[in-house]
């Protein structure tokens, strides 16, 4: 009997993994997604996948609203009565899933756990990854609030999200050192595939996914919130003026509303509405270099594949470590090269080396 299964998505990544969860080690069950408002034209992808018979059902939810920083008392209270009580989304939780597979361990998802738990007492919960970078989880539903409610919760003698996630699906699970149980989701072998599927979710034509510059450097969000800037900025005009600015594009940050780099004369990719896996998963990128400060974007989709592109991270080469985001993102980073040692993936000590 195929087991149903519940997929909650909040980014493109999240839906790329979830595809190839649904094609590989699901491709037996009865696989439903929901698609959030939580990423830029998603409604556009949601209308699109239902049309392209990836998922048995596909679920548009506008829930960024319960899920944004609460704005007063009231909303504070709202949430807590959503993961205490659940949520009466009648849609779903009027189906009986085996199973329920998230990333974000946000109120929406609290709140659905709640009522599907009532319809099936033995439904499993588990994680999937959202890059490298989601590999640690020593933060993972841990805050004051959650704290409140869950033993609200065990004083009502109901169970917990987090004592009941048991799994984490994942490319690489021997890099994954938390408490749940990593099961492994085979890596993409045949990029052309999954790739012209991207292409028609996110209406993507062949001129969009043209990049002639031979380096492609990803911004990330340190010099304008979560902290003291790092210098960013200022890196990337000196690895303009190492490679040449005709030889190198940027790859601005999704909330990056800035315009500095063209300001500075930098070649900038126009079409940040397309998720980076589906431009690389539908190009050769052999002969480019990918550059980040500490971008998971760079091990995106080179982690998924089994073809990767040079890669290189300049943390090293800026001011990182005045913003404690920026350390945290690092030292995993660190991790994952030391342990991993895969060819064309490093961390520049230096410009000086990177001249080299």
């Amino acid at each position: 009997m195929n087991r149903k299964i519940l997929i909650s998505c909040n980014t493109y990544y999240q839906l790329i993994v979830a595809m190839q969860m649904a094609e590989t080690i699901m491709d037996n069950d009865d696989v439903d997604i929901v698609i959030s408002d939580q990423s830029n034209d998603a409604h556009r992808v949601y209308s699109n996948l239902n049309r392209v018979n990836l998922f048995h059902t596909v679920y548009w939810r506008a829930n960024s609203a319960i899920c944004r920083p609460e704005s007063n008392i009231f909303k504070t209270l709202e949430k807590i009565k959503c993961i205490v009580f659940g949520l009466d989304d009648a849609e779903i939780i009027n189906n009986q899933y085996d199973e329920l597979v998230y990333y974000n361990a946000d109120v929406y998802i609290y709140g659905i756990y709640d009522k599907l738990k009532l319809k099936n007492k033995n439904l499993i919960c588990s994680r999937y990854e959202e890059g490298i970078l989601s590999y640690e989880d020593s933060k993972f539903l841990k805050n004051s609030r959650l704290n409140i409610c869950n033993t609200i919760r065990w004083q009502m003698k109901k169970t917990t999200l987090d004592e009941e996630t048991q799994n984490f699906y994942c490319f690489y699970p021997e890099f994954y050192k938390g408490n749940l149980t990593p099961i492994a989701v085979p890596k993409i072998a045949d990029c052309r595939v999954i790739g012209n599927k991207l292409k028609e979710l996110f209406d993507v034509d062949d001129e969009k996914l043209i990049i002639n510059e031979k380096y492609i450097f990803f911004t990330s969000v340190y010099d304008f919130e979560g902290g003291a800037p790092i210098g960013e900025t200022e890196l990337v005009q000196q690895v303009a003026e190492i490679v040449g600015k005709e030889n190198l594009i940027v790859k601005t940050h999704p909330r990056d509303m800035r315009n500095v780099f063209k300001k500075l004369g930098i070649h900038v990719y126009e079409h940040s509405e397309i998720p980076w896996e589906a431009i690389q998963l539908n190009n050769n990128f052999s002969s480019k270099v990918l550059l980040t400060v500490n971008s998971g974007s760079v091990i995106g989709a080179n982690m998924i594949t089994e073809k990767k592109a040079e890669a290189m991270f300049l943390y090293k080469c800026c001011n990182y470590r005045v913003n404690l985001a920026a350390v945290e993102t690092s030292q995993i980073i660190d991790r994952f090269i030391s342990e991993f040692s895969l060819e064309g993936i490093k961390a520049v000590e230096s410009l000086d080396e990177l001249k080299k």
